[in-house]
């Protein structure tokens, strides 16, 4: 006769998610004490905000690029080691994205605006309500309507604050956008600054201090600072510290990828590959667009660069998606064949007694 004890029984996934919970618990205090810290230096030093304004952008975006630099092997995107097929597939999924965007905005300029906010909003916003899940060791979900408007927001409500700024930096690719969006970006800045507010008092009402204190400093970041140097602060500190500290955690784990784990040397290895080959296009973008200064099919060559690199955030953002809608199914279905062992009296199931 075999007796089972009442030993509570916990997947092996479980334990690695509370191992990975802690670093990212590390990481989103960082990131909110680095954003913090710029906030107040801006609004305190009153000589960074002549020309170093665009420095800031500039540091951000340079800090940002490695988040991104390791999407080719992001499953099912990619595999782990990295195969020729895994990667021209991945090559060809950019190269359709970006041909797709940079034809939208150089035909459509307002949709192409709306479009990249849009993907903005979506991409911040579900990447913070994934971090959030997983520091508290829960599986992955990115969230719900609310809670994405609530984190990619302040983007929106940046625009809406600063619209003398958003003319200046659209005025690059589209002279009449932004006065075009004028109207849009301030009625849906309310909103999404009623979600930021709606949903850090809903946090604080449940004692997730850390939920409600980082939406409401994206909030202050939005209000407190132009555009250039609320995306710098942003991109780099906060959203790149976030996923690539993200990327680590799950880099030695079995149920992250399939086949054989990555492990962190291996990822930091591809990273600065990765990171490197995107500065190289970066780089030729910008020294082609320097090439030809005048108009080709009505647009400078700075225009081109401009168009370029808001192009590039449509493949991000899907492969990225794509992504996370892997890890949904995965955990799930590893939640059910644990759950279906435990019941049937699996090995795994420690506190078994034999008689």
């Amino acid at each position: 006769m075999a007796v089972r004890s009442a030993v509570p029984v916990e997947a092996p996934t479980a334990a690695r998610r509370r191992s990975g919970a802690r670093v990212l618990q590390v990481a989103s205090t960082a990131s909110v004490i680095m954003v913090a810290a710029g906030i107040v230096l801006w609004t305190a030093v009153p000589s960074l905000r002549g020309r170093d304004v665009a420095a800031v952008g500039i540091i951000g975006l340079l800090l940002g690029v490695p988040h991104g630099a390791v999407d080719h092997v992001l499953p099912p995107a990619g595999s782990w080691p990295v195969r020729p097929g895994a990667l021209s597939r991945m090559i060809g999924l950019y190269l359709l994205m970006f041909a797709v965007m940079l034809a939208v905005v150089f035909a459509a300029p307002v949709v192409a605006y709306w479009a990249i906010i849009v993907f903005a909003v979506f991409h911040w916003g579900a990447g913070d309500a994934v971090v959030r899940r997983e520091r508290r060791g829960e599986a992955t979900s990115i969230g719900g309507p609310v809670e994405i408007l609530a984190g990619g927001g302040f983007i929106v409500v940046n625009a809406a604050y600063w619209p003398d700024h958003v003319r200046v930096i659209l005025a690059a690719i589209a002279p009449g956008v932004a006065d075009e969006a004028r109207v849009p970006t301030l009625v849906a800045g309310y909103l999404l600054a009623a979600a930021m507010v709606a949903f850090s008092g809903w946090m604080l009402l449940r004692r997730r201090w850390l939920d409600a204190g980082e939406v409401a400093l994206l909030l202050v970041l939005a209000i407190a600072t132009p555009p250039i140097v609320a995306f710098g602060l942003y991109f780099g500190p906060w959203h790149s510290v976030r996923q690539t500290t993200r990327l680590f955690v799950e880099a030695g784990r079995t149920d992250s990828a399939p086949g054989p784990a990555i492990d962190p040397v291996g990822l930091l290895r591809m990273l600065i590959y990765g990171t490197m080959a995107a500065f190289a296009v970066l780089f030729v973008v910008v020294a082609l667009s320097g090439m030809y200064p005048d108009r080709t099919l009505h647009f400078r060559g700075n225009d081109w660069a401009m168009a370029a690199l808001t192009a590039a955030v449509a493949p991000h953002v899907v492969t990225v998606l794509r992504y996370e809608r892997w890890k949904i199914r995965n955990s799930r279905s590893g939640a059910m064949r644990t759950s279906c062992a435990v019941h049937a009296g699996s090995p795994i199931a420690p506190g078994r007694i034999e008689e």
